[in-house]
């Protein structure tokens, strides 16, 4: 069994036993795959210490998300949020029952270029400070809001923090972030080109 390595640009999707995990994963209900959906996705990006003038570096993977939920302090703001939030992979870790990881692929990989714009906009994002967008992750599972929703900067939610921070370097439909919930983000991730075969890292893999 391999070890994961992880890369900036890789989407972490997240399912948990919570009531609000099991409320998003069986109302998204993935048909086509036969299979609950994502509760919540997340995102790897470089080491953003020297962009957002955080010492001692950090040295290690971060993941940036967007949640309401987090037991964790955030490295940037030191303190617990509620919207964007950034966590060294580890500590996340620990607070997560079931990951897989969407990688994208080595037809299109993400290059040095590429990761130096998605740090820039990641720190962006995180020293912005932008709420978690309880509205629109409400909308975002209906037609008829959808249509008339728009997504701000101001206010994320999980799967529009991810689609947004994609989408700037080029590996995402540059669509209205809002209308991605974690379960139809993962399936799209599934049907682009961009993405390989996603991979279970907790609970990790049994070995044969």
């Amino acid at each position: 069994m391999s070890v994961y390595q992880p890369q900036p640009g890789d989407v972490l999707a997240c399912w948990g036993s919570g009531l609000i995990s099991q409320i998003i994963q069986w109302g998204t209900f993935d048909l086509r795959h036969f299979k609950t959906s994502p509760a919540h996705v997340a995102l790897i990006v470089p080491d953003l210490s020297e962009l957002l003038g955080i010492s001692p570096a950090i040295g290690e993977p971060l993941v940036l998300e967007s949640t309401s939920l987090s037991p964790l302090p955030c490295l940037f703001r030191r303190e617990r949020v509620r919207g964007i939030q950034l966590h060294t992979l580890g500590q996340w870790l620990t607070v997560q029952e079931r990951v897989e990881v969407f990688r994208i692929n080595d037809v299109n990989p993400v290059v040095v270029e590429d990761a130096t714009k998605l740090a820039r906009v990641a720190a962006g994002l995180v020293r912005k400070g932008s709420r978690y967008d309880y509205r629109g992750a409400v909308c975002s599972a209906t037609t008829i809001f959808k249509l008339l929703y728009d997504s701000e900067i101001d206010e994320l939610f999980c799967s529009e923090l991810v689609a947004v921070c994609l989408a700037a370097i080029c590996k995402f439909p540059m669509l209205n972030p809002h209308r991605y919930t974690p379960g139809l983000l993962a399936r799209e991730m599934r049907r682009i080109s961009h993405f390989a075969k996603p991979l279970r890292i907790l609970p990790a893999p049994k070995e044969v």
